[in-house]
C-alpha cells in the first residue's frame, strides 16, 4: 500500500505548483543536478517482488474505474469480479482485499502515508 500511495502523490503536481509538472518530474531533474533528498524520495519505497502481480493487476483494474461528481470511484467486487471473469483470472479473497486496500492507497495516499508516520 506505501508503494501505492506513494506513486500516487508522486505523479501528481506538488502543492502549489503552477506548471501541472507531476512531483516525480520536479524530483528527477533535481536528482540528475545531485540533488541526494530528490533521489531518496524518488526511492521512498520498494515493491515486494513476490506482489507485483498484484499492482499490474490493480492497474488493469484501475484503467477502468469510473469516475464520478467528486473523482475516482473506489473499486467495487462486481468490478473485480467482471475483471476476473473477462481475465479468466482467479484471485484469492485475500488477493481480492489487497487489490481493494491497493485502491484506497491510489485514491487517499494522503491518509496511508499520515497513518504510517503517525505510527
Amino acid at each position: 500500500m506505501l508503494f501505492v500511495a506513494h506513486e500516487t502523490l508522486l505523479s501528481r503536481p506538488p502543492a502549489g505548483a503552477k506548471d501541472g509538472v507531476p512531483e516525480r518530474v520536479h524530483l528527477e531533474r533535481a536528482a540528475s543536478m545531485g540533488h541526494r533528498g530528490s533521489r531518496e524520495k524518488l526511492a521512498r519505497y520498494e515493491l515486494p517482488e513476490p506482489v507485483e502481480y498484484l499492482l499490474e493487476w490493480f492497474r488493469e483494474l484501475a484503467a477502468t474505474r469510473r469516475v464520478g461528481m467528486t473523482g475516482t470511484e473506489p473499486l467495487s467486487y462486481a468490478d473485480i469480479d467482471a475483471w476476473a471473469r473477462q481475465t479468466r483470472r482467479t484471485p484469492t479473497s485475500e488477493e481480492v482485499q489487497a487489490l481493494i486496500r491497493l485502491d484506497g492507497a491510489s485514491r487517499d495516499p494522503e491518509a496511508i502515508l499520515t497513518e504510517v508516520s503517525d505510527g
